[in-house]
């Protein structure tokens, strides 16, 4: 791999190593190759670490213990989705304690 491709794969712009090839140059260059191997390899920029895994972790919305993302689907931890009903599911007293709130209400408004 050529030097100039090392400082681009070491995520370098362009024009950057443009400048790090073209500033300072003395007034009679006498041997351009040479020139340009020292400065790329004199100046070399240093190599990216490799970007670690994202660790997620996220709460229960139910009893804020965290978990996972997987561990946690709807927001909820295994106890909390044991504990409650599936949303939108309140079970048979939630839903005869809504339709008797909803009847008393359409009763009042006549």
């Amino acid at each position: 791999m050529s030097l100039a491709a090392q400082w681009l794969a070491r995520g370098v712009p362009a024009p950057q190593l443009v400048q790090a090839l073209a500033n300072g140059l003395p007034d009679p260059v006498h041997c351009p190759g040479a020139l340009a191997r020292k400065r790329l390899t004199d100046k070399m920029p240093p190599e990216q670490p490799a970007s670690p895994a994202t660790l997620r972790i996220l709460e229960c919305t139910g009893c804020g213990i965290p978990g996972r993302p997987e561990a946690l689907p709807g927001g909820l931890c295994r106890a909390c989705r044991h504990a409650d009903p599936e949303p939108g599911n309140p079970g048979d007293n939630g839903v005869r304690a809504r339709v008797e709130r909803l009847r008393s209400l359409a009763r009042a408004s006549r």
